[in-house]
Parts: structure tokens; C-alpha cells; sequence
């Protein structure tokens, strides 16, 4: 089954453009607009400077470089202090570190998103997902942005903290996480503050490392990993304090942009009954009547389509880079310790890259322009250290949840971008409607307990 042009020219929804060029590099007009922003100035400069306090940032407008930085001398730079992930607000977690410190505490930490247990996040993406389902009523009026950061937030936690302790983290979490995703900073927080981990998630931190320590089962999430980093962070083992950190930076940045892409999803195939008629049909096709797992991945193409095509549109604003060493960036030459700003968001909407970019076309992701330049999670070494398991766990989790309801809209404004460190909506309430057939049997289906 293949879409009809029309069916594939749906607009999708746009942060309103000013009209005009920029007037010059106005840090302001880039944070309100920076598909407009990137655009006007991309003909005059490929490298503009920007001031952020008293930082100077380098904003790079030219997909040439922007694959210079993030591919070909990728090792000439590090991660920027901010904002790709919660940053210093909450102690200085792997997205906050230094340079040496960063990639020490990344070696670390990256064995617990290995493909080998790709398995068990796609079971624990699908069980979270089936429960959150199993918790609804049909013709039920939901937050869709609520519901699908608890959702995300249930899975990251379980993934990272197996066990009851994760579920302890969990619960705590989820009466603190607005405040705490409400605190964090975004690109115009030149300095942002640091702020204490609530009470509450400390004392489920605590209580998490006192029980894996008296333990004698075998773990290898996250936990289990940093607890055993004995001198492999700076030379020095990491304090209860550190691996509170790490693991509350992760657990953030895997709650806020799954949350929102999932949202966004089910935005579209809300209002785009070829997308989720075709999700359905691959779904009877590859699963059957049994739930979704790792092994699928694969097989579900057109839905990995839908959730890539969701990440194009709605990648976040922004990315920081820091030269490393002496660099030349086009006709600039940069500095060590220069910082380099780049834009996902509008390199996805460059018309030159993306036709028609306004358009949710999950056909294009296998283009040329998709393998070359969909950034959602930086594509280097200083990006998302659980990127391919956050897209796995939202096509599994998107799956499970279309197998059970039909998700519907209830009123007619349209929903609007708002530009923080991801792109969410503003608002956004769906109607959920029951899919004939058992909630017991099928991709919905509860297979396993979270561990």
C-alpha cells in the first residue's frame, strides 16, 4: 500500500516565521525562530557569531560543515557545556563533564545501551507500554504529553535501575520530574545555577545503591555498571554522589525527547488516517498476535520511518560543540575552547536538503538527505549516549500502544512547537478509542514483569 501525493503533502506544524531577513546575529531572534533565523543568514555567512553573555558562539548555517564537525573531524571537538542534555542544573552528570572526564565516564557508561541488551529495553519499552495502555479508559480525553512522559520516564528508569529499585525511582520521579524538567536549563542560560536533587529521588538514589550492593543477582544496567567503575572516572572511583548524578542526567534526557517525539507521533497519525492504517497493516504482518521485540526491529521499516520522519520535523533546536585543537571551519579558524552552535531543527527543515520540509512524509527517510543529515541525537561521539535505544524503545512503545487504541482529536486549534531544549507541543489532548479484540492477546499484550 503506498500513499497518494495528497495523502503524503500534510503539513506538519510550524514555529511561525518573521517576515524579513535578520537584522544581524541577535541571539533572540535565533531562540525564537531558528528555521527562520538559520535561513536568512545561511546565504550571507556559513559561520555567524552570536554572543550569549559573555560567550561567543560560532553558529554554523552550512550542512557541509555541519558534517566536518560531526563526521569527518569529529575528533577535533568536544561536547558544549549546554544544551544537549540537563547540563549542570542538577550536579555534573556525563552531559556536564569535561572533556577527559566525559569520555572516561562515557566508556562507562555505554556497555549498559550495548546491542546485546537491546533485548531487554525493547521488552521493558513494550511492557511499560502495555501498562500505561492497560491503565486507560476508552473515549478517555488525555494529556498526551503528561502521559507520554510517564511512560518514557517508566522505561528509562527501569532500563537503567532493574529490579524493585527502579520502580522505587520511578515512583519517586514522577511526583518530581515537572519541577525538575522545569528547572533545567536552556541555551539562553548562560550560567545556569546548581539546583538539589529533590529529597525524595536522593533518598530512592540512596536506597537503590544500598540494595544493589547487599545483592548477589548479576546485573548489567547502568547501576550495576557505574557502581563497578572503580578508577575509571579520572582515575578516582565515583562517589554515591556521581553515580546519583549520572543517573539522574540520563533518566532526564531519556524521559524529555522520547516523551516528546512520542507525542508528536501520535499527533500525526491522529490526523492521518494512511499513516496509521499502514502502521497497522505492518504491525498484522510482522507480529501477528504476539507483542513486539527487539528482534522486530528491523521488519517494522514503515514504522521506524514514522518515528525517523517525527525526529526530523521535531529534532531539537539545538547542539554545542567545542574545538578541541586549532580548527578551519570554512573560511573561519577557530580556537581551542571556541564554541560551535549547529541547529538540527532547521538543517531539517532546509528546503535544499528536505523538500517540501514542512511536509510529514515518512517515505523520504530513506533518502539521501535522511542517511546524511537526520541529527536528531547528534551523530557523533559527544551525542546521546542511548540513542539507538531510545529509537528502538519509541517504535517498540508506539506499536504497542496503536495495537490497543485509536488515538483521536478533539478540537480544531492547531498545535503549536514550542522551542526549548526539545522541540514539544503546546498543547496537545487526544481521545483514545479501544481496538476491537482481547486487551490480553497481541503487540499491547503484557509479556513480562519490568526487571
Amino acid at each position: 500500500m503506498s500513499a497518494t501525493p495528497a495523502q503524503r503533502a500534510v503539513p506538519t506544524e510550524k514555529c511561525p516565521h518573521r517576515s524579513g531577513a535578520a537584522d544581524g546575529p541577535q541571539l533572540t531572534d535565533l531562540l525564537e525562530n531558528p528555521r527562520g533565523f538559520v535561513a536568512a543568514v545561511r546565504s550571507a555567512e556559513e559561520v555567524v557569531a552570536i554572543r550569549l553573555g559573555s560567550r561567543k558562539l560560532h553558529l554554523v548555517t552550512s550542512p557541509d560543515l555541519v558534517e566536518q564537525i560531526l563526521v569527518d573531524e569529529a575528533t577535533k571537538f568536544d561536547a558544549g557545556s549546554a544544551p544537549d542534555g540537563p547540563g549542570p542544573a542538577f550536579g555534573h552528570g556525563l552531559a556536564a563533564c569535561p572533556g577527559s572526564v566525559r569520555a572516561a565516564r562515557r566508556r562507562v557508561i555505554e556497555p549498559a545501551f550495548h546491542w546485546s541488551r537491546l533485548a531487554d529495553h525493547a521488552r521493558i519499552a513494550a511492557d511499560t507500554a502495555a501498562e500505561a495502555a492497560g491503565s486507560w479508559t476508552d473515549r478517555t480525553e488525555l494529556d498526551i504529553p503528561r502521559e507520554m512522559t510517564h511512560l518514557s520516564l517508566a522505561t528509562i528508569t527501569r532500563s537503567l535501575v532493574a529490579g524493585p529499585a527502579g520502580l522505587e525511582l520511578t515512583r519517586a520521579l514522577r511526583e518530581t520530574l515537572p519541577a525538575m524538567l522545569d528547572d533545567l536549563p536552556g541555551l539562553a542560560s548562560a550560567e545556569p545555577p546548581l539546583r538539589p536533587t529533590p529529597d525524595a529521588v536522593r533518598t530512592a538514589l540512596a536506597e537503590a545503591l544500598d540494595h544493589r550492593r547487599s545483592s548477589p543477582e548479576h546485573h548489567t544496567d547502568a547501576l550495576s555498571l557505574l557502581l563497578a567503575a572503580q578508577g575509571e572516572a579520572g582515575g578516582s572511583a565515583l562517589t554515591d554522589d556521581e553515580i546519583a548524578e549520572e543517573l539522574t542526567g540520563l533518566v532526564l534526557a531519556g524521559t524529555e525527547a522520547p516523551a516528546a517525539v512520542l507525542s508528536w507521533v501520535l499527533h500525526e497519525v491522529s490526523r492521518r488516517p494512511d499513516i496509521e492504517e499502514r502502521i497497522l497493516a505492518e504491525i498484522a504482518e510482522v507480529l501477528g498476535d504476539r507483542p513486539p521485540t527487539a528482534a522486530d526491529f528491523t521488519a517494522l521499516l514503515y514504522t521506524r520511518q514514522v518515528v525517523g520522519e517525527a525526529l526530523r520535523c521535531y529534532a531539537r533546536p539545538f547542539l554545542l560543540r567545542r574545538a578541541s585543537e586549532p580548527v578551519l571551519l570554512g573560511d573561519r579558524r577557530l580556537a581551542p575552547g571556541d564554541e560551535i552552535l549547529i541547529s538540527p531543527y532547521a538543517l531539517h527543515h532546509d528546503p535544499g536538503l528536505f523538500p517540501e520540509p514542512d511536509c510529514f512524509d515518512p517515505y523520504r527517510y530513506n533518502g539521501p538527505a535522511a542517511r546524511r543529515m537526520l541529527i536528531p541525537f547528534g551523530s557523533d561521539d559527544h551525542g546521546c549516549v542511548g540513542a539507538g535505544s531510545a529509537w528502538q524503545g519509541t517504535t517498540i512503545a508506539l506499536v504497542a500502544l496503536l495495537s490497543r487504541w485509536r488515538f483521536l482529536p478533539v478540537s480544531d486549534q492547531p498545535v503549536q512547537p514550542v522551542l526549548g531544549r526539545t522541540v514539544r507541543p503546546n498543547r496537545l489532548v487526544l481521545a483514545v478509542s479501544c481496538r476491537p479484540g482481547p486487551p490480553s492477546s497481541g503487540a499491547g499484550a503484557v509479556v513480562n514483569a519490568p526487571q
